[in-house]
């Protein structure tokens, strides 16, 4: 029996000892850790990336080594050689937009950087994606690459609208339970809160000549208009709209294209907020403008249908898709994209309505916007929470996962090129 309970004993210590070296944060056979250090990602900014992770107090640790490795490079090149121990974050200035980095952090000891390294990558660029997501009650700010979040106002309860001022950044939103629209500036912080205007807020769309915003309210069957400081704009609200579900913006002269699903009608508003024609489009769901052109495309997921209306008021194409919602278009290339919801799928349209190419495997794709630099389509796919970015040909690009409820999206260019190319679009979109 004492024999029994020895070697119980010299069981247990060996057991002990086995676990407690993968109990320390350097050791490669740490579950958590394998030995790297913790949280290591590469944030892509406008020609910059900044470099996070949680630093570890230890006295055997001497600090981290940094190493980045642009495409094209065989080999990665020590970037810092020791930052301290107690570093948290580190900026690489002037990393050219557009091109893959990789990045290696590993711990420095007394004899030498450990062998294990965190790794992360990064493209930085100037595109700054914003995405509401009503699951969670956040406004959120992608990477210009869409790997990472940069920024999260979680100060929502249910957010639904985003749009963004192409020349200034400001960013808009809307809290549709609460009533409350935010106007919110990046570079400063300043934010506002509009309360007391607006009893449902959805939709919105910015005024890029008055840097205003169009909001939808569909209790109050009308499109609703605040300037940057929260005031009634002029003129303050364009209606009766019996249930205004989108509002896009003539980037020319501030026309408005607005989507009346209960009256199965799609308006067009002059800036000083007189109707200049009335449309019958089945249960219009969202609306956009085509900048060159200035045809609207309005897509209805009730009738499974995108029709193309002439600025001035012709009904031209309709195009049979199962279930549309999201809708953009890329005025420099003459695309359209649909979110098709029910065919669970991004759609490409050309400017005469024929469908390019059909993207699948995106369960409940919702909303959509375009990248004018590059091309790329953005999507939220609450199916799976994930944000999606895709190309004409098809190829997934990037996604990034992890959100509850994925709903508007809104792309600010960030770069006063993307800025020149959006607003002025007449004179841009005949260049290549």
């Amino acid at each position: 029996m004492r024999g029994r309970a020895a070697l119980l004993i010299v069981a247990l210590l060996a057991a002990g000892c086995s676990r407690r070296p993968r109990a320390n944060p350097f050791d490669p056979a740490n579950p958590t850790t394998h030995g790297r250090p913790v949280g290591f990602v590469a944030l892509a900014g406008n020609r910059t990336v900044t470099l996070r992770w949680e630093p570890l107090a230890s006295p055997d640790l001497l600090g981290y080594r940094l190493e980045r490795r642009e495409q094209g490079e065989a080999a990665f090149q020590v970037l810092a050689p020791l930052l301290s121990a107690g570093t948290s974050s580190y900026y690489d200035y002037g990393a050219p937009n557009g091109v893959r980095i990789d990045y290696r952090l590993s711990y420095v000891f007394g004899a030498g950087p450990s062998p294990d390294a965190a790794s992360d990558y990064a493209i930085p660029g100037p595109l700054r994606p914003w995405v509401t997501d009503v699951g969670s009650g956040r406004l959120v700010r992608l990477t210009a690459d869409g790997h990472h979040v940069a920024f999260t106002d979680g100060g929502f309860e249910s957010p639904t609208g985003v749009a963004v001022d192409p020349f200034q950044g400001t960013v808009w939103a809307s809290d549709s339970f609460t009533g409350v629209v935010v106007r919110y500036n990046p570079s400063n912080g300043d934010r506002i809160e509009i309360i007391g205007s607006t009893a449902r807020p959805g939709a919105i769309a910015v005024d890029p000549l008055k840097h205003t915003a169009w909001v939808c309210d569909e209790r109050q069957s009308a499109v609703l208009q605040f300037t940057l400081s929260g005031a009634p704009g002029s003129p303050a609200a364009v209606g009766p709209v019996g249930l205004p579900l989108d509002v896009a913006v003539d980037p020319q002269d501030g026309t408005l294209a607005v989507c009346d699903n209960q009256a199965l009608r799609l308006l067009q508003f002059a800036p000083t907020g007189a109707l200049r024609w009335s449309r019958a489009v089945p249960r219009p769901s969202r609306v956009a403008i085509d900048s060159l052109t200035r045809d609207a495309w309005a897509t209805s997921f009730q009738s499974g249908v995108v029709v193309r209306v002439g600025f001035d008021g012709t009904v031209g194409d309709t195009v049979r898709v199962q279930g549309p919602i999201g809708v953009a278009v890329d005025a420099r290339r003459g695309r359209v994209w649909v979110a098709d919801a029910l065919g669970r799928s991004i759609v490409t349209l050309d400017r005469s309505g024929a469908v390019e190419r059909r993207i699948t495997g995106f369960p409940e794709v919702r909303e959509i916007a375009v990248d004018l630099d590059t091309g790329n389509a953005w999507a939220t796919v609450p199916g799976d929470g994930r944000v999606v970015v895709v190309s004409p040909d098809g190829s997934l690009v990037a996604q990034l996962g992890g959100f509850v409820q994925p709903y508007a999206i809104a792309l600010d260019p960030g770069s006063p090129l993307a800025v020149a190319a959006r607003a002025g679009a007449h004179v841009d979109m005949l260049s290549p």
